[in-house]
């Protein structure tokens, strides 16, 4: 089997949060080298999320169409492929790939560093920011979000503390659970609580923040 991580970024297609289509792919082997990487034409773009995507309406209006993009994309997948990310089964929703011809199965990350709290009878989980500084002491889209960085996170994440036969992910998760107990997390909040852009809620993990009513993820 091969491993690969795929990272999506969305620009907005209207004023709430689940209003968004992909505006930027990338993809990413085991051994962390990108295999593809494109910026995606928006034809409805209410809003670049610049932001957040670092991409201008002019850029993404340059980009490629999202049905050229997957022909593309698909030429680097198969049923032999398992993929790898944070939260991916959103990215391959995204993309509308297809188990057992795009990939074998796919693996969220965030799963294996989850904290169960017996006080509110919940899981606590952690950004890929969070796990990339706490784990690998790499503090991760300075300005803004890049696909690939992400997607190389994520592989690197996996080959060092989730992939079969190696796995620490228990001890790695409660490591985190402790560096947020202590507040040895730095903020991240300047990056990470943009619940509201170009008049576009961004609140889909956020429900207190959110201004559209529109459902959330889990």
């Amino acid at each position: 089997m091969r491993y690969m991580s795929v990272d999506v970024e969305c620009a907005a297609t209207g004023r709430g949060h689940n209003d968004r289509a992909p505006c930027r792919i990338g993809l990413v082997n085991e051994r962390e080298e990108v295999l593809f990487d494109t910026i995606v034409r928006v034809p409805n773009c209410f809003s670049p999320l610049t932001q957040i995507t670092g991409l201008t309406r002019e850029m993404i209006a340059q980009g490629i169409e999202i049905e050229r993009a997957l022909y593309e994309l698909r030429k680097f997948l198969g049923p032999d492929v398992i993929l790898v990310g944070q939260k991916i089964d959103k990215d391959i929703n995204w993309l509308s790939l297809q188990k057992g011809i795009d990939f074998d199965r796919y693996i969220d990350i965030s799963n294996s560093f989850r904290v169960w709290n017996a006080r509110y009878r919940n899981w606590n989980y952690f950004s890929l920011r969070h796990e990339a500084f706490g784990l690998l002491g790499i503090r991760m889209n300075r300005s803004h979000h890049d696909p690939t960085e992400d997607a190389k996170i994520s592989m690197r994440l996996f080959r060092q503390f989730i992939k079969p036969g190696r796995s620490t992910a228990q001890d790695a998760a409660q490591q985190l659970m402790l560096m947020r107990y202590h507040h040895q997390f730095p903020s991240f909040l300047s990056q990470e609580r943009t619940h509201l852009i170009d008049g576009v809620c961004s609140a889909a993990f956020r429900p207190s923040e959110c201004i559209c009513g529109q459902p959330f993820y889990n």
